[in-house]
């Protein structure tokens, strides 16, 4: 606050003052008493009296005034307070409606991850499930159903070395081998397609078809150069009749139980039906 500012007089001050002045009149009022006999002091003191008189009237014009600014100064100032309440009200109902979304976004969050948890599980489940099943499909067997060794005719051709170790998807290939040889109509691998879409239109692991579309070229590839399959005019081949006998006969071991529907069993169990149907 700057020093030149001037203080208003307090209501105590005021009270003073116009004790102050109540008690000058009072003794005016007794100089008029004393002197009533002078006309000369009687008009001196009458004008000093009605002089007194307008002062104080003066100043309690002046004390209603700045008690009526006081009291309207006071009024504004409940008033701005009171608008910054309101203002203060709104904010709060503002962050209010802002922790409400922030509590729906927690919630949302929340399910988010609770549904990646268990989406991650059954993702980690799938695979394991898939890992599981290419081992099986990739396992070795023997060659050898009844505990004994198969003797192939032919110089330097490791027939029994190759499906000594083979794997459910090998047996597969060659089975499918048989079936496309029989049904080749001078097409041979190129329309295997065709001649698989019912076999393969329940695969282990809901595999696509092309999958073992694949497989099949690559053992068929494997035979030809390792002489188990010949190739004849134009696209038509022949699987010898080494290897067929071992398909037929000492490949697959005829169960009495029926093979796990959705395992690769069942599909070889098919296959190996298919093959047995059409001699």
């Amino acid at each position: 606050m700057k020093s030149n500012d001037k203080k208003s007089f307090t209501k105590r001050e005021w009270i003073q003052l116009i004790i102050t002045l109540t008690i000058a009149q009072a003794f005016f009022w007794y100089a008029v008493f004393e002197n009533s006999q002078s006309a000369s002091a009687l008009g001196y003191v009458s004008f000093a009296g009605t002089l007194v008189s307008i002062i104080l009237a003066v100043l309690a014009i002046g004390y209603t005034y700045g008690e009526s600014v006081s009291q309207k100064n006071k009024g504004d100032g409940l008033a701005s307070q009171i608008s910054t309440l309101g203002s203060l009200i709104e904010s709060v109902e503002l962050e209010a409606k802002s922790l409400e979304k922030i509590q729906d976004i927690a919630k949302e969050l929340s399910s988010f991850i609770g549904g990646y948890r268990k989406d991650k599980e059954a993702s980690e489940d799938h695979l394991q499930y898939i890992k599981n099943n290419i081992s099986v499909l990739t396992s070795l067997k023997s060659s050898s159903s009844n505990n004994k060794e198969i003797e192939f005719v032919g110089p330097n051709w490791p027939v029994q070395k190759i499906l000594k170790n083979r794997s459910p998807l090998d047996e597969a290939c060659y089975l499918m081998l048989l079936i496309i040889e029989h049904n080749q109509d001078g097409m041979g691998l190129k329309n295997m397609a065709k001649h698989l879409e019912g076999i393969l239109s329940k695969t282990p692991m809901e595999l696509s078809p092309k999958f073992f579309h694949g497989a099949l070229f690559t053992q068929y590839s494997l035979l030809l150069n390792l002489g188990f399959i010949e190739e004849e005019e134009g696209y038509s081949f022949q699987v010898k009749d080494d290897l067929r006998e071992f398909i037929l006969n000492n490949m697959v071991t005829p169960s009495s139980t029926p093979p796990k529907e959705g395992t690769y069993d069942e599909m070889i169990h098919n296959l190996y039906k298919e093959v047995n149907s059409l001699n």
